[in-house]
Parts: C-alpha cells; sequence; structure tokens
C-alpha cells in the first residue's frame, strides 16, 4: 500500500492537503489493499463527493449485511440482554471516524489521510484492531469549507509558513471555511437537519448504526484536547 508521500508527492504535515488530494490517497488505499472500500454517500451544494473509506478484513467484508443486520437489532427496545450480548460476541463493532465537520480546522482531514495509512499497512499502534472492529473513516465532512479554506491558504501563505500570528496566514477573511456553501456551522446540525450534507449522513449513519463515533476537531496550538462530556 502506498504511503501518503508516494501519492501526495509531499509528507504530510508540509501542506494541508485540499479535497481532490484527500480523496486521490484514499482511493489509492481502495486499489492498493483488500481492507480498504472507499464508498460515496452522497454530494455536496458544490457537487463535491462525501465518501467514506471503509476499513474491514475480508471475512466480516464477506458478511456484512448479516453484520449490520445484527448490529441493527441492537437498537430495538427490550433486546433481551442475553441476546445481546451473544451477537456483540459474534460480530466486529462499527466505529466511525468523522473529520473536519468544521473545514477551517485543516489538520484534521491530513490526520484522517494517516490513520488510514497506519490500519491498512498494520503499524503497531493499530495493529489488530480490524479483528474486532469495522472502522469508517469519513475523511471531511465538510469539503467545500475545506477547499475554501485550503485555497485561500495556499494564495496567503509565503515560500515558509510563518509562526507570527500576526501574518496574513492567519487571518482568514470572511467568510472562511467554518461553514458549508449556505454558511451554516454543520457542526449545530445534527439535531435540525437543515443542510444536505447533515441529510445525507443521518441516512448513511442509519444504515452502519455505528456503535462508537469520534468527531475530530482542531482546537488550537494553545489549546488542550476537548472531550464532550455525553
Amino acid at each position: 500500500v502506498p504511503s501518503p508521500a508516494d501519492v501526495l508527492g509531499y509528507s504530510l504535515g508540509e501542506r494541508f492537503t485540499p479535497p481532490e488530494d484527500a480523496w486521490r490517497y484514499l482511493r489509492a488505499v481502495d486499489e492498493a489493499s483488500d481492507l480498504g472500500e472507499l464508498r460515496g454517500y452522497g454530494r455536496t451544494p458544490e457537487g463535491r463527493p462525501l465518501v467514506q473509506l471503509v476499513l474491514a478484513k475480508p471475512a466480516h467484508r464477506a458478511r456484512l449485511d448479516d453484520i449490520l443486520a445484527d448490529l441493527r437489532r441492537l437498537q430495538q427496545p427490550g433486546f433481551a440482554e442475553s441476546e445481546a450480548n451473544a451477537l456483540a460476541a459474534r460480530n466486529p463493532a462499527v466505529v466511525w471516524f468523522s473529520y473536519g465537520v468544521h473545514g477551517n480546522e485543516s489538520s484534521s482531514t491530513d490526520a484522517s489521510i494517516w490513520t488510514a495509512w497506519d490500519i491498512v499497512r498494520g503499524a503497531p499502534t493499530v495493529a489488530g484492531v480490524l479483528d474486532s472492529l469495522i472502522v469508517l473513516i469519513d475523511p471531511m465532512s465538510n469539503p467545500d469549507g475545506r477547499a475554501r479554506y485550503v485555497g485561500w491558504y495556499q494564495q496567503a501563505m509565503g515560500a515558509e509558513p510563518n509562526p507570527n500570528p500576526n501574518a496574513r496566514e492567519h487571518w482568514e477573511p470572511w467568510p472562511g471555511g467554518r461553514t458549508n456553501h449556505y454558511m451554516f456551522d454543520l457542526n449545530r446540525d445534527w439535531a435540525f437537519v437543515t443542510q444536505p450534507e447533515t441529510r445525507q449522513r443521518l441516512a448513511s449513519w442509519n444504515y452502519w448504526t455505528p456503535q462508537v463515533h469520534v468527531d475530530f476537531h482542531e482546537m488550537s496550538w494553545a489549546s488542550s484536547y476537548f472531550f464532550f462530556p455525553a
């Protein structure tokens, strides 16, 4: 399986990866590894694809319909605990990783690429996780916002990154990349479902019924990691 640098021509962290390059790398994983399958689940208002990289062992992929049917049964009220334990024992759990719902939290998509690379190459820190998990990686929950931010940053940056907080590259102009095409903060839309990205994402959610969802944000260079109390 090629590394991100093999496909993109630069090491992760040297620059922000635009949406088209992120998709290009995930397609390379799909083509090179029997652990990865790139699936689309919708389109943004600007026509960019919404995708998931499904990481699963071939044995789990071969009986995916049966696994998901079992996991959906766990949602039913009154399901017997003994039967639930039996289902959990014979099936992998589904873990959904979402990145970049705010398009200007720019490290998140690059982190998703690195995570996919680690899993498919069997990095020691994640070795064996696919024995008990199916991992869904959504590299960009807000591709339109990310494209807006990365495009601006490429115009604003100099030959070398400037750490001075007063430098132009740290002063993103309105409307910025946080929101989607309609200037809506998608992180506020899970309950209200006003945006096309959210509606398509929830349809995929109901298909997969994940047991774990991790929503990756970027705080700031001066901030600690945030764990939502719920």
